[in-house]
């Protein structure tokens, strides 16, 4: 059975590999609509069209529901249809690649299997992406564009971190039985943070280069913008202090022809400036990308926190604030499958071993919640009892199933009088 942090590490990964295959058929969408520069609602529709494996994930997963991921298509559908994709045919395509989504996770619902056995290599995506360019070039004629470098770097990286969360994944279920005290959380959040760095460095090199293939015309057009914002801008801060002087009129005799018109011609900038508005462009998308992550680890997070009922939370021994009493208050009625000693850690077991002994001593609950585990021990004339229970809930040392047994021993150790 699944734990909290399991389910996280899974839609995690669920995450980051949809993300890394579905930027790596973006150059398929360039290639249906004949163009290198996609418009805002064509690329807004492919980004909103990302998320939907994740939808249906939520579905499969958390609430394990087949009915919930079939009802995604029919919103999946209005969405499309009330989105201004230009040219209109190419809503084919986003319900094309809808229907594969959602037909990947009934198959996989139908066959009773959470997630993939099998994730490719990361290269895989960057491979399948740049065939996928180079047909695109080669069919239609467009160049090589700035999208498809950005496609490709961003579907890479979503991919290594992937592949990095499945090969954790993978470390962490075959050492289970062997290290009941694994610190996987920071394992998990050191590894993160040192390939996020890694991967942060590398991007930012790439994104960088490959900002040079951004045509001059979007850099005028967005100089042109801004310093038409920034005139605007001046002239009603400079209206604030003006005091209604008489506008001058030129000269008479003055020629207007159509020559005054005319703009003035545009010198060439030099490589400096060049440099340097491709560096501040891609400040600004690096920008963008660390609040597109922010956004999608707050979503994430959000269904973290709103999954249904039939997910199975984290153990006790996981969640628990370590204070200095252990809780003898839970009743032992109802003994469930994850109850049974088989399944818990000798640590855990340890734990359970105490317990019981606690409760067999007859003392009064409110007496029992404000003793401590050494303090009993004293009085029952047992100190096995305190060093093995405090081993395995406040010591960083693993215990193991000789700890286990000598506890039992102590645990049938009847009290001397």
């Amino acid at each position: 059975m699944k734990t909290k942090r399991d389910l996280r590490i899974l839609a995690l990964r669920e995450l980051l590999s949809t993300q890394g295959n579905h930027w790596a058929f973006f150059p398929a969408l360039l290639l249906f609509a004949e163009t290198s520069r996609p418009g805002f609602f064509m690329l807004l529709g492919w980004i909103l069209l990302s998320f939907f494996p994740m939808v249906v994930f939520w579905g499969r997963v958390y609430y394990q529901s087949l009915w919930l991921q079939i009802a995604a298509l029919p919103v999946a559908a209005v969405i499309l249809f009330f989105l201004p994709i230009d040219p209109p045919y190419l809503k084919v395509v986003f319900w094309l690649f809808t229907m594969v989504y959602l037909f990947l996770s009934l198959f996989l619902t139908l066959r009773k299997e959470e997630e993939a056995k099998v994730m490719a290599p990361p290269l895989v995506p960057l491979i399948v992406n740049l065939l996928i360019s180079m047909i695109a070039v080669l069919a239609t004629g467009i160049p090589f564009t700035f999208y498809m470098h950005a496609s490709a770097i961003f579907c890479v990286a979503c991919s290594i971190l992937a592949f990095y969360v499945d090969r954790y994944r993978i470390f962490v279920l075959a050492n289970e039985g062997i290290s009941s005290n694994m610190p996987k959380e920071k394992i998990f959040r050191s590894g993160m943070v040192t390939s996020l760095k890694y991967l942060g460095v590398v991007s930012a090199i790439l994104i960088l280069i490959a900002s040079f293939s951004v045509s001059d015309r979007f850099f005028q057009t967005v100089r042109g913008w801004i310093g038409s914002l920034l005139k605007k801008a001046l002239a009603k801060f400079l209206g604030l202090f003006s005091f209604g002087e008489p506008v001058k009129s030129l000269p008479q005799g003055t020629d207007l022809g159509p020559e005054a018109f005319l703009p003035e011609p545009r010198r060439s900038s030099s490589f400096f400036w060049r440099f340097l508005e491709v560096v501040v462009f891609a400040a600004m998308l690096l920008l963008l990308g660390y609040a597109f992550v922010c956004i999608l680890c707050a979503i994430f997070r959000f269904f973290s926190s709103h999954r249904g009922s039939k997910v199975v939370l984290e153990s006790e021994e996981e969640t628990e604030d370590l204070d200095r009493h252990e809780d003898l208050t839970k009743s032992e009625t109802a003994v469930q499958e994850e109850d049974d000693d088989r399944f818990l850690s000798p640590s855990r077991r340890i734990r359970r071993l105490y317990q019981k002994k606690a409760k067999a001593s007859r003392k009064e609950g409110s007496v029992l919640s404000r003793m401590t585990a050494r303090e009993f021990a004293t009085q029952e004339s047992n100190p096995d009892l305190a060093y093995f229970y405090e081993k395995a809930r406040y010591s960083k040392f693993i215990c193991t199933n000789e700890d286990v047994k000598q506890m039992q021993v102590a645990y049938r150790r009847k009290r001397k009088k």
